[in-house]
């Protein structure tokens, strides 16, 4: 009984994409969302997923398509190599997301659903897991607020059901191209030992500076994990990426 909410939020989020294109579908629209898709390609120094690296402290090659529009329904796939020093295991990274996006006065709202799937690992590890989001994002001024919930029934290495919670901010440096940026999170975990690490909170700040389609990127991440809890994978880092955008 205790994962049923958490099934829930996934199914209906995971429904509303599928049946928001359905009915684009129905008024003639539906080639609409596929004609136009968007993406990124990217490096980076380290791949750090809510402050534990996810590539044994090594570069990380990245790549990402998505479908739809700033509102409405949109369908995205992400992917990055992975190393979590399992004798090669996981290789790769693949999420596919699903969703729903729509403004309410200034605020800007999304409720989705993303499948993360680890190819390579063999499914006793039960590595793949679902996890349901909604997320909130409002103008403060220059700057951008984001507050954002996750929830999964049945987290990663099946440790069982698992909430994220995180808020950051970004702001522009005057006309310069720059973006300073910051998170604090916290993530709590069912099943601490199958996961490997107690719950924790994890923070970041950085500086992005971003022309025509390229964006360069610097951020510092920690947690407060010690290095004996996750043998290194967790302690502070400064992580440098350079990305571009497509079209």
């Amino acid at each position: 009984m205790k994962n049923l909410l958490p099934a829930l939020l996934i199914a209906s989020t995971c429904l509303m994409p599928l049946a928001a294109i359905a009915e684009d579908a129905a008024h003639g629209s539906a080639y609409d969302f596929f004609a136009n898709p968007s993406g990124s390609v990217a490096v980076a120094s380290d791949y750090v997923f809510r402050g534990i690296t996810q590539t044994d402290e090594s570069p990380a090659l990245q790549g990402a398509i998505n479908f739809g529009q700033a509102t409405g329904p949109y369908l995205g796939l992400w992917g990055s190599n992975v190393d979590f020093n399992d004798g090669d295991e996981a290789s790769l990274e693949l999420d596919f997301s699903g969703g729903y996006k729509w403004s309410w006065g200034p605020a800007s709202l999304d409720a989705g659903v993303v499948y993360y799937a680890y190819t390579g690992a063999d499914s006793g590890l039960d590595y793949d897991y679902w996890e349901g989001k909604l997320a909130a994002s409002v103008p403060e001024g220059p700057a951008t607020l984001t507050g954002a919930f996750y929830v999964s029934p049945d987290y990663f290495a099946g440790s069982g059901t698992a909430v994220y919670v995180n808020g950051a901010a970004s702001l522009p440096v005057l006309d310069t191209g720059i973006t300073a940026n910051a998170a604090v999170g916290h993530q709590s975990i069912d099943d601490n030992a199958a996961f490997g690490v107690a719950d924790y909170t994890d923070w970041t700040a950085g500086l992005s500076y971003t022309w025509e389609k390229f964006t360069l990127g610097v951020s510092y991440y920690d947690t407060d994990l010690s290095n004996g809890d996750c043998s290194d994978g967790c302690e502070s880092r400064v992580v440098g990426t350079i990305s571009r955008s497509f079209p």
